[in-house]
């Protein structure tokens, strides 16, 4: 019942955000300018997206030393069926399948590999963030949103997971001892997730590849794509500012919605454009050839995937059952 609930509340929550971004829009002429939009860009568009995807599976290789004997193709099929089925289901259940493939082939602890797929989460939130910062320097941003709460919610969080690190017996010791978190069973689970997390990042590897790898997949490549996406219609704006969009649009995922981030990735790219008064309709052109894609390459290898870890890798197994049963008589 309860997960009926928050399904219908993502639902509305999508519903009004797309009602918001297109109730005064001539569809017909966002409709043209798609259509009408330069096929090299989105297919240059394309390739710099697959090679994002496969950036960021390579960069989960290197959340957990235990994976270095991992073969890099599994990272890719878990990332891509994940995402893709993100885009369908609900409750991140495509993180949940992720984890759970990977665990599956590299035959490690499922706590394990699920902390670090909530730890690659994480860290791709935190590129926007800064992007968001830093372009306030140079944009001058709506009144709603103030740079300096930005610089402190910012400085809070990091000051937060530096002396979690720092004095982390401590906080465990405290935390144990508060009688409500001590009786309930999923409560723990959930902190010991959040501390196994955190204490990811004490590692020197993550410092040294992951947090790079993170930045440059954002810089070069995700900021590219999208300053691409925009010279497909003809939106001549200067490369710097694709990461103030870029910030404001992806942030927006993180507002609860309908899987696959319907309503509320058009509205905020339409919020982000209007800085720029950049007109309606060419602005929710983006949004939709933006929000294409984000998810069409990843839906075009995880829907390989899928079908081919359902059917025949199942039927390559049971085949080699029955060859085996012919052998032995």
């Amino acid at each position: 019942m309860k997960k009926i609930f928050k399904l219908s509340i993502g639902l509305t929550v999508s519903i009004l955000f797309l009602w918001l971004a297109f109730r005064k829009a001539d569809i017909k002429e966002v409709l043209t300018i798609i259509l009408n939009a330069d096929m090299g860009f989105l297919f240059l568009a394309f390739v710099l997206s697959v090679f994002s995807l496969m950036l960021r599976s390579y960069r989960w290789k290197f959340l957990g030393r235990e994976y270095e004997n991992v073969p890099w193709k599994y990272f890719f099929k878990a990332t891509a069926m994940g995402l893709t089925l993100n885009a369908f289901l609900p409750f991140r259940s495509g993180d949940i399948f992720q984890g759970y493939y990977l665990s599956l082939k590299s035959n490690m602890s499922k706590s394990y590999v699920f902390t670090t797929v909530i730890l690659e989460r994480i860290m791709d939130f935190i590129p926007p963030v800064l992007m968001l910062i830093v372009s306030s320097y140079f944009i001058v941003l709506p009144r709603q949103v103030k740079t300096g709460a930005l610089i402190l919610v910012f400085a809070l969080v990091v000051a937060g997971i530096i002396s979690f690190i720092k004095f982390n017996y401590i906080f465990k010791h405290y935390i144990n001892k508060i009688g409500f978190i001590r009786n309930n069973e999923k409560i723990r689970r959930i902190l010991k997730t959040m501390n196994e997390t955190i204490l990811f990042l004490k590692d020197r590897q993550v410092i040294t590849k992951v947090i790079p790898l993170t930045l440059g997949n954002w810089v070069f490549l995700t900021a590219t794509v999208t300053f691409l996406l925009l010279r497909s219609i003809d939106i001549q704006l200067a490369f710097w500012n694709v990461f103030l969009i870029l910030a404001i649009t992806v942030l927006s995922v993180a507002i609860p919605s309908s899987p696959g981030y319907v309503g509320t990735w058009e509205f905020f790219c339409l919020f982000a454009l209007g800085i720029f008064n950049v007109g309606r309709e060419r602005a929710l052109s983006f949004a939709v050839l933006s929000h294409f894609m984000a998810f069409f390459p990843v839906l075009v290898f995880g829907i390989y995937y899928l079908l081919y870890e359902v059917f025949v890798e199942k039927f390559r197994i049971k085949l080699a059952g029955e060859i085996e049963l012919v052998e032995k008589k």
